[in-house]
Parts: C-alpha cells; sequence; structure tokens
C-alpha cells in the first residue's frame, strides 16, 4: 500500500469536548487574507509555537457574547502559530475573544481581541474616474451589502481615488493611512455628502488590494477601526488541477480521495470534475433507449463542496467517432442527448458551471481548426443551455491570451457559445506566477469585440505548468529541497497576487478565477506510447503520430516522465506549511509610479517617479526596484537606466523611499503598452514582490488614417480618398504626402509637401487613378513611406472560353491572347514560418506563347549576364457556362508532397479561396480593422495536390463544413515538366454554392502557393488573404466576361 503523508489539518464544525489546558495570554499578531472577495479573513499568528490541529474562537461580550466562529488551523508559519477566522458575519469593532486552539493532546483557551474591519469596496473601474460616482453606481448599491459594510461613512476606492459618503448625517473623521506608524500621516475630512479624494492627497502610495487603513469619527474619543481594501462584490474562485491514479490515464499521482481531502483543507473553493461519454455511455444504443450510467458523476463529492463546481463534460467515445464520419447528423444528436443529460444531472445538485469544448484547439495540426472547435463547441454549448437556460459555459481553453486569437476563433462564431473565456496565460517567472498582461489583452480584445461583460478564467497558466523549470527533480522519491518549496511558493502567492490586484489598467472584476497546475507532482505520458497511432504517406513513409487531435514527429519521445510543478509533492505532502494558508496574507508593500506619457515613440527616453512604502509591522530587506514590460506578447524590446540608486538594504516600519527610472521602448509596433515598476524584497525572511503598472501605448511618428483602407479601382473614373495625418514626432516635420512608388497612379491635388507642428493633425486628398495595371493588388505607401498604405486593387477580368481545355497538364490549349487578361502575376514577397528571409524569391516569369509558357525564363543583372530565379508562380482562371478553369505554373526544383485531403497545405500545393458574394464578410469586422480575420458563412477554400494517391482537389472549408473532404467532380492534372509543376483544373458548376458563372458576376478570389525545400515551407500569394489568416476582405474581384 502506498504511504501517504497528511498534515493533522482538520476544520472544526462543532467542538463539544472541554479544554484541557487551563487559558493563558500570549501575543498575537493579526492581519488579514488578501482577497478581492469582500468576506474578510481574520489571520492570526502567535510566536509561541504549538502543534494545532483546529481553532475557533468564542465573542465575549457585545449581541454575539457566548457565539463561537469556527476557524481553521493552520500550523507554522515562518515559526509562527497561525490560524485563520472569518469575520464576515461580525459588524466593525475590535471584540474580546476567546481562541480555542485543539492540539493533539487537548486544547487551550487562550483571551485575546479580534478586530473586525469596516470594508471599502472597489468601483470596479480601472482607471481614473472624473466624476464622483452616482449614487446607483456605488459598489454598496449594486452588490449585497454584509456586515462589515456597516459604519458612519461608507467608502469606496479605485487606483486614483477614495470616495466616502455619510451613511447617517455629516460626520468628521480621522484617516490614518499607515497604520505600521500610527498617527504619522493622520488627515481630517468633514464628510457632509458624497466625496473623493486623490490618493496623493491622503497617501504617499497608491493604494492596493488587501491594503489597512485606519479611521475614526473625530469626537467622543471613539476607537479607531481597520477599513480593509476588497473588491467591488463580484466572487473569485480558486482551484487546483490535479493529476491522480485514474485507471487508464496516462498521468499518474496520489489517489483522488487523498487530494480531494488536501484540497479541502487548503483554502481552495473551486472544484472540478471530469466526465466523459463513454464513460457514462459504454456501447452505441443504435435505434434504441440510451442506457446511462450516472454512477462516477453521482458519487463524486467534488459535485457536493462549498464554492464553485466546474464540471468538464468531454465527448470522448471510440465508438461514437467512426459514426461522426460516416453519419455526422446521427453522431451530434447522440453526442447532444449526452450532454443534454449530463447537464440537467448536474444542475439537479447544484451545479451550473461547465467546461464544453477542446483544449487548446489552436495546437491542433488542422487546417479547419476553427470551424472544427467551433462545430463541437456549438453543440455541446446549445444542449447544455436547453438542458439549463442558466448554464454558465466556460470554454476556449487557449494557450494564450492573444487578443489575435481571440478575434479570429470569434469570427468563425466563437462569440454567442461561450459565457466566461479560458485562457492559459503561462510565464516562466516565478515573481509573476502568471502573465497578468495576457489577461488585460484578452479582456481588451473581448471588450472591443461587444464582450467586455464576459469574464475571464485560468484554467491553466497559474503556476510553472507540469514542471519547475527553475529546480528540475527527475525522481518522484527525491525529497524536496528548500529552494524547489520557495519557488513553489512564489508561482502559487504571486499568480493569485496578480489576479486579485487592481491596477490602472485591470480590475480583478474582469477574472472569475483560476486553476493552479498542477495540484500535484505527478508522472505523466503513462501510456501515450500505447495511444500514439502511427500517421503514413500513401508510399509507407511514417509521417508522425496521433494521440486525440495532437500531432507529433516521427522521433517523438512517449516515455513517461516526472514531473515536480505540484503544490504538493508525489505523496500528496504539501511543499510548505503556506499551502494551508490560503488565500494567503501578503505583506503590505505599496508602491505607487507616477503617470507615463499618453504615448512614447521608439528610442526615446521617459522617466518614471516610484514611490516605496513599507506598510509592515517589521522591515523589510534586500530591497530592489526594478522595470520591464508586462504587455501580452509584447514582440519588442524596452530598456531602462537608473537614476541613483535602485536597491536599499532595509526599509523601517512606515519608512518611505523615492527612485527614479528612464525608461525606452526599443523596438515595438503600435500597439498598447504596460510597464511594471516592480519592488523586490524579503520580508520576515521571504522573497516577495509588490509593483505598480504605467500603461501606455507605441505609437508611429506618424499616424495616418485613410478614410478607405482599399480602394477597387473598378472603371475608368479616378477616386479620391481622403486621409488624416497627426505628427507624433516631439518636433515639427516635413513630409511628401505619397512615396514615389505611387507616383504612377496617385496624385495630392495642389500639395508638394506637409508640414506639421508636433501634435498637430491635417487632412488632405489623394486622387487614384485607374490607368492600365496588372489585376492583382498594390500597396500606396503614404508619406513617403513612413505612413500607413492603401491596398489599391484591379479587378481581374475572367475571360470565357469557346472551347473548353482539356484537363491534362498541358497548356497549349490555352489560348494567349484570350487568357492573357485572366492571367495572375504573383510578386516577390515570401513568408515562410521557419526562417525570415528566403535569398532570392523569383520575379514571376514573362509570358511567351503562350499566357503560361514561362519555362526557362531568367531575368537580367546589372551586369548583364543571366541570372535564373529558383522559385517562381504564374496563374490564369478562365470560364465557360459549366465550370470554372484553373492553370497554375510553379517553378520549383524538386516536388515534395507527402500528404493527402486537408492537410496538403504542409507541402508543394496550391491553395484557393473564394468569395462568392464577393461581400469581404464585412458583417463581422475586427475592431480597428476593415478585414475579417476568417471566412464568412459563404466563402470556401480548396487544396490542390499532387500526391502519393495522384492528383487530389479537396475543400478545406466551406458554409458549415459540410462539404469538406475531396470533391469527386473536380478534375485535376499535374504535371512535372523539368523544374516546373503545372497544375491544370476544373471546377465544375455547383461545387462552390453561391457562384454564378455567367457574363458579368463577380466573386472575390485568392491563390496561395506552397512550396517546401530542404524542411522548410514557403508561400508565395497572390492578394493576401489566405497565408497569413484568413482575411477573404483582402480577396481580388474576379469579373467574369
Amino acid at each position: 500500500m502506498r504511504s501517504v503523508l497528511i498534515s493533522p489539518v482538520l476544520v472544526i464544525a462543532a467542538l463539544a469536548v472541554a479544554p484541557s489546558l487551563s487559558a493563558s495570554s500570549t501575543d498575537i499578531e493579526q492581519t488579514y487574507a488578501t482577497r478581492w472577495n469582500v468576506e474578510p479573513i481574520a489571520r492570526l499568528a502567535m510566536s509561541r509555537k504549538l502543534v494545532i490541529n483546529a481553532a475557533r474562537c468564542r465573542i465575549d461580550e457585545g449581541q454575539r457574547a457566548g457565539s463561537w466562529i469556527n476557524g481553521r488551523a493552520v500550523g507554522a508559519v515562518l515559526g509562527r502559530t497561525t490560524w485563520r477566522i472569518p469575520v464576515d458575519t461580525l459588524a466593525p469593532g475590535t471584540y474580546k475573544v476567546t481562541y480555542d486552539l485543539r492540539t493533539p493532546t487537548g486544547a487551550e483557551w487562550i483571551a485575546g481581541s479580534l478586530r473586525v474591519p469596516q470594508i471599502a469596496r472597489n468601483t470596479g473601474q480601472a482607471g481614473e474616474r472624473n466624476v464622483l460616482i452616482a449614487p446607483t453606481s456605488w459598489p454598496q448599491a449594486r452588490y449585497p451589502k454584509i456586515a462589515c459594510d456597516e459604519g458612519p461613512v461608507e467608502f469606496a476606492w479605485d487606483h486614483e481615488n477614495l470616495y466616502a459618503r455619510p451613511t447617517a448625517g455629516p460626520a468628521e473623521i480621522v484617516i490614518d493611512p499607515l497604520p505600521a506608524v500610527p498617527g504619522k500621516y493622520v488627515r481630517t475630512l468633514a464628510v457632509d455628502a458624497p466625496m473623493k479624494i486623490a490618493w496623493s492627497e491622503i497617501s504617499p502610495a497608491a493604494p492596493l488590494t488587501g491594503q489597512v487603513l485606519r479611521y475614526r469619527i473625530n469626537k467622543g474619543g471613539s476607537e479607531w477601526r481597520d477599513l480593509l481594501f476588497v473588491g467591488t462584490g463580484e466572487k473569485q474562485y480558486f482551484g487546483a488541477t490535479t493529476v491522480s491514479d485514474g485507471p487508464g490515464g496516462d498521468d499518474q499521482g496520489p489517489p483522488a480521495e487523498i487530494l480531494g481531502a488536501m484540497m479541502d483543507l487548503s483554502g481552495l473553493d473551486l472544484f472540478s470534475h471530469h466526465i466523459a461519454w463513454e464513460e457514462v455511455e459504454a456501447t452505441n444504443p443504435g435505434d434504441g433507449p440510451h442506457s446511462y450510467d450516472w454512477s462516477k458523476l453521482v458519487n463524486n463529492p467534488n459535485l457536493y463542496k462549498n464554492g464553485l463546481v466546474l464540471v468538464n463534460i468531454n465527448l470522448q467515445n471510440s465508438w461514437a467517432e467512426p459514426i461522426k464520419s460516416t453519419d455526422p447528423e446521427r453522431y451530434w444528436r447522440l453526442a447532444e442527448d449526452f450532454v443534454y443529460e449530463a447537464v440537467r444531472k448536474c444542475r439537479s445538485a447544484g451545479v451550473k458551471c461547465f467546461t464544453l469544448g477542446y483544449n487548446e484547439p489552436e495546437m491542433f495540426s488542422r487546417t479547419d481548426s476553427k470551424d472544427y472547435f467551433n462545430t463541437h463547441l456549438t453543440h455541446c454549448a446549445n444542449a447544455a443551455r436547453r438542458a439549463a437556460p442558466d448554464a454558465v459555459v466556460f470554454a476556449g481553453r487557449f494557450s494564450s491570451g492573444s487578443p489575435e486569437l481571440i478575434c479570429e476563433f470569434y469570427a468563425h462564431g466563437f462569440r454567442d457559445n461561450f459565457d466566461v473565456l479560458d485562457i492559459h496565460p503561462y510565464t516562466m517567472d516565478a515573481m509573476l506566477g502568471t502573465a497578468e498582461g495576457e489577461v488585460v489583452a484578452s479582456h481588451q480584445a473581448l471588450a472591443a469585440l461587444g464582450m467586455g461583460n464576459k469574464r475571464i478564467f485560468l484554467g491553466e497558466g497559474w503556476g510553472p505548468g507540469r514542471e519547475l523549470s527553475y529546480v528540475k527533480r527527475t525522481k518522484w522519491d527525491e525529497p524536496v529541497s528548500p529552494e524547489e518549496a520557495d519557488y513553489t511558493r512564489l508561482y502559487y502567492q504571486n499568480g493569485y497576487r496578480c489576479m486579485v490586484t487592481a491596477r490602472a489598467d485591470f480590475s480583478p472584476d474582469w477574472v472569475l478565477g483560476g486553476k493552479y497546475f498542477t495540484l500535484n507532482d505527478n508522472v505523466g505520458s503513462t501510456y501515450w506510447k500505447q495511444s500514439a497511432k502511427p500517421v503514413f504517406s500513401p508510399k509507407g513513409e511514417l509521417m508522425g503520430y496521433m494521440i486525440g487531435e495532437l500531432q507529433f514527429a516521427p522521433n517523438a519521445d512517449f516515455t513517461a516522465r516526472f514531473f515536480n510543478g505540484g503544490l504538493l509533492d508525489f505523496f500528496a505532502k504539501p511543499k510548505g506549511q503556506w499551502f494551508y494558508d490560503f488565500p494567503p496574507a501578503l505583506p503590505e508593500v505599496r508602491v505607487s509610479a507616477s503617470r507615463g506619457p499618453a504615448y512614447v515613440l521608439v528610442g526615446e527616453y521617459h522617466q518614471v517617479d516610484v514611490t516605496v512604502v513599507n506598510a509592515n509591522p517589521r522591515a523589510i530587506t534586500d530591497v530592489k526596484l526594478g522595470v520591464r514590460d508586462r504587455s501580452g506578447k509584447f514582440r519588442g524590446a524596452i530598456s531602462a537606466q537608473a537614476i541613483g540608486d535602485l536597491t536599499r538594504p532595509s526599509l523601517a516600519p512606515g519608512e518611505i523611499w523615492h527612485g527614479s527610472v528612464r525608461v525606452r521602448v526599443d523596438k515595438g509596433t503600435p500597439r498598447p503598452i504596460r510597464w511594471a515598476l516592480e519592488v523586490q524584497y524579503k520580508y520576515d525572511g521571504e522573497r516577495h514582490m509588490s509593483d505598480d503598472i504605467v500603461p501606455t501605448e507605441i505609437r508611429n511618428p506618424v499616424d495616418v488614417v485613410p478614410s478607405e483602407a482599399r480602394v477597387v479601382l473598378d472603371g475608368p473614373t479616378a477616386q479620391t480618398v481622403s486621409v488624416k495625418v497627426r505628427n507624433n514626432e516631439r518636433q515639427a516635420a516635413s513630409f511628401k504626402p505619397v512615396s514615389y512608388q505611387g507616383a504612377d497612379f496617385a496624385s495630392v491635388p495642389s500639395r508638394s509637401r506637409i508640414q506639421l507642428d508636433s501634435g498637430q493633425e491635417t487632412t488632405y486628398t489623394i486622387d487614384i487613378r485607374p490607368g492600365k495595371p496588372e489585376p492583382g493588388v498594390r500597396n500606396l505607401e503614404m508619406l513617403g513611406g513612413v505612413g500607413t498604405v492603401i491596398a489599391v486593387v484591379t479587378p481581374l477580368d475572367c475571360p470565357r472560353v469557346s472551347s473548353a481545355p482539356k484537363i491534362d497538364g498541358d497548356l497549349s490549349d490555352w489560348p494567349a491572347e484570350q487568357v492573357k487578361a485572366g492571367s495572375i502575376r504573383f510578386g516577390t514577397d515570401v513568408n515562410q514560418a521557419e526562417r525570415p528571409a528566403v535569398d532570392p524569391f523569383p520575379k514571376p516569369p514573362p509570358a511567351a506563347q503562350s499566357a503560361l509558357d514561362s519555362k526557362g525564363s531568367s531575368d537580367q543583372a546589372a551586369d548583364g549576364k543571366a541570372k535564373t530565379y529558383t522559385y517562381g508562380a504564374n496563374a490564369a482562371v478562365a470560364w465557360d457556362e459549366a465550370a470554372l478553369y484553373l492553370a497554375v505554373m510553379v517553378e520549383d526544383e524538386t516536388h515534395t508532397q507527402r500528404f493527402t485531403g486537408a492537410d496538403v497545405w504542409k507541402e508543394d500545393s496550391v491553395q484557393i479561396a473564394f468569395d462568392p458574394l464577393n461581400n469581404g464578410d464585412t458583417s463581422a469586422l475586427l475592431p480597428g480593422s476593415e478585414m475579417k480575420a476568417g471566412y464568412g458563412p459563404d466563402d470556401y477554400e480548396l487544396s490542390l495536390a499532387l500526391t502519393g494517391l495522384g492528383p487530389q482537389v479537396a475543400i478545406v472549408t466551406s458554409p458549415g463544413g459540410g462539404q469538406n473532404g475531396l470533391v469527386k467532380d473536380a478534375e485535376l492534372a499535374v504535371r512535372r515538366d523539368g523544374k516546373f509543376t503545372i497544375y491544370e483544373a476544373r471546377i465544375p458548376k455547383g461545387v462552390i454554392h453561391g457562384l454564378i458563372l455567367k457574363p458579368g458576376a463577380r466573386f472575390g478570389f485568392d491563390v496561395l502557393i506552397n512550396n517546401v525545400e530542404q524542411g522548410s515551407r514557403y508561400t508565395l500569394g497572390w492578394a493576401g488573404g489566405i497565408g497569413n489568416g484568413k482575411y477573404p476582405g483582402k480577396f481580388v474581384p474576379v469579373v467574369l466576361r
């Protein structure tokens, strides 16, 4: 039998045993748990060591005299006996109490006092409030009050101001913002009516969640009362991902029953349960009724815990998967039946929160991963909401908080299928614990998409992941070192601190909570060798392995591994007594940074002044001030210069330290940015960090905003575009209205140069002339190339052929004169995922005898010698009433294609995309963009390739995904001719729904060439709407002539 060690910590439900020890007095220090939730928890610690199993206190005076409050024993933390008492049911004040501490041999009663704070609620606003809060906007008016709200004055707060209003007539109060040095910074306020006062007039530093001030009425010798800074009233919940020893599972850890008991003792209040379809319905019901076994669900104790219970409903089912491909309608009917009944069963137990959909879908090796994910989620969410209209759907489970990722899935239908966004914002830094900047960026993306009311949940991303990279242990039975224990504590406490700390640009209201990953050390990938399914090419070559929806390389290592990222070791023993001390009572070190500039330019310094206040009863030591970027996925760099010494050996209680740094953005593109002014220090010998955030944004030296980002030259008439320009430089500047590259088709009437002072704006117009350009997209650069561009689009005239070409890979029957108008010329830009540059990618070869007869093409170098290019492409389209025809010639030394069907894009192939309605899918534009990221409900994407099974045409994306797969009616011939690959295709009428084949009809179109050389993939696009995201708004209009 496995030996499992459990700390002797118990919660008292009712104590009737008389104390075995006489009462004694001792020095007890009281603080409060740092939390956004408004219900205060008093944390008591005494220097005398005592082994305690449980704790409670008896109120010895007032209306509650004689009543008991059950608490929770923590044990010895930093040499001090520690316990916790919830005080949210008591009115503010100081009470005489008796603490009943249970020991292994009896009990000890200690006479003492208990301070109950009045709470100051956060307004829920990130940033400064310019006006006094309206009466109905006070958090005390928006959320239910508790006993700790009571007082002669109500208080609210945000990052900039303190708000106060009298509850029973005018009151003069005295505020002491720094109780660590009583009386040093007192301020008297006359609260005759609702008022606000800037923090700079009250306190030497801005507020933070969990800080404590004192105040009293300035008459009659009234006693001081604590004022504890908490959240609005919105609840947050925190849990941890358990890794147990379930039979057949990939991961191994302590028994689930032991881990459940440790969760109960920890102070965590979010509990999870996972249920898979096949566990409930083991066999195909056929045409008969369902036979579900809910015993595993209803017998799980997590389903009945206090706090938030989150059930993950999974469609994993081996017998149903074949039905999914052969009869999808029946599959989804069966799947929805399971989800419906699962939600009903959970709802009857009081559970209403459900995790639905795949985990980290952006990692799937599928071209249709977004549609695949949203189809799955839509069915599950619909079934859940039919079963329980109040069901709360957690979904997304994205591997980061990237706004681009959120927008891409939003464009594929994600918006209406979730209530809480699940993200995994990991960080490798234990002093942060989680990538809080990604949480901010996620909320900003949701708000821009009209979903700012939806909260965010960290399903992962709080903690180091499964492995603590700072200190790696390779064996499960090795002891935990003090260094590993401390890094684990840092991840635990700092990640929590980031989620509950209100900032200038962040409200913890946005975060519903999080799950630490992981609760316990574990062994992973136990059964990966058995479950990995090999994937072979048509020629029998091993392409890799699939485990679920994830693809692994042929040389992937599936050996079971030990992971030490847990709060508990492999035997479920805590790595520190702090495990039981949750939510933690974090040290109160207040950090306040001066406001940043409205914007910054790359290369310029800005000074930030920082105030640090030690509000703790003891000194902090080894104090260091630093700065870094804490934006979400910032692909730039900042640097800083110290002004004076940014270290201090110590700060005494109440001591204030001022420091300054000069911060510079060394590189970066326009976007919001966050500078974190961080103070690292030690308190009672433990490492901690406090900080303040300075939000700003990077701007270009010149902002250029054209009235049209895309101009289609459809006809002989010139088009006029107005352009607003602003000079962001710190000095005057002069610019050319357009670059020389646009001189042949654009002009600026009566304006040769633009003169602007710093901060000045102006508007000018550009006339864009049709001329006779080749079909496609040209970028018109403004302001001599320093500004943005206007995409100037020339439609492609697609000729009708009187005689359909034979689909055989021989293009000689494509008449040159007739097809010339339908010729597609590719540019010289190459996109490649692994390396930033390719040397060289060719210009399109010139047309010769036919529109595509370009074999042996070369260009002339400056010295007159022939310069041959390695890669290139040319294409043409034509039509008749029965079909659309496409010819593509790719100059490529070698042809590589080991995939089939929808996966051929990974190697040598052609992708084509259609927007039959030519609407760019403007029904759901992304914020700040006229291009929708993602295909619309009428759009198609097809792939053409020469595979090991022969030429294949596959639909990769179609409306609703119903047509995805090989196109049997299409014809494709692919022929290798020397260093050329020639594609010739016929797409019959009806394959692309909504595509009209008659003169004058038009549709949006794009072509992308994929090429693999020496293991690296390169792409060459025409309109730029396929390769780097799906943007039908960028497609070139094709007009049938």
